[in-house]
């Protein structure tokens, strides 16, 4: 028997812009005013955003009237792990 497991990590980033503002990347970049790939690095783990960007973040939440708590900049929420399993013997 096979099993392999995958790990699913949703950047916070992603997880921001994707389930608390509903945007695509050059919407949500359009909104926060910053490039979309400048969005395309955080969203691929650049560790160091900018004190601005956070600050830029938050307040294109509350301008579009986002419910937001700066926990998100931290939450892990969309982790997933799940296993395959398939049997070799079938």
């Amino acid at each position: 028997m096979l099993v392999r497991i995958y790990v699913v990590y949703m950047n916070v980033f992603r997880h921001i812009r994707t389930n608390i503002f509903g945007l695509r990347q050059g919407e949500f970049a359009d909104a926060v005013g910053i490039t979309q790939g400048a969005v395309s690095r955080l969203e691929s783990g650049d560790p160091n955003p900018s004190y601005n960007t956070l600050i830029s973040i938050r307040k294109a939440a509350a301008s579009r009237g986002v419910a937001w708590d700066d926990s998100y900049f931290f939450d892990q929420s969309g982790e997933d792990v799940s296993l395959e399993r398939k049997d070799s013997s079938a």
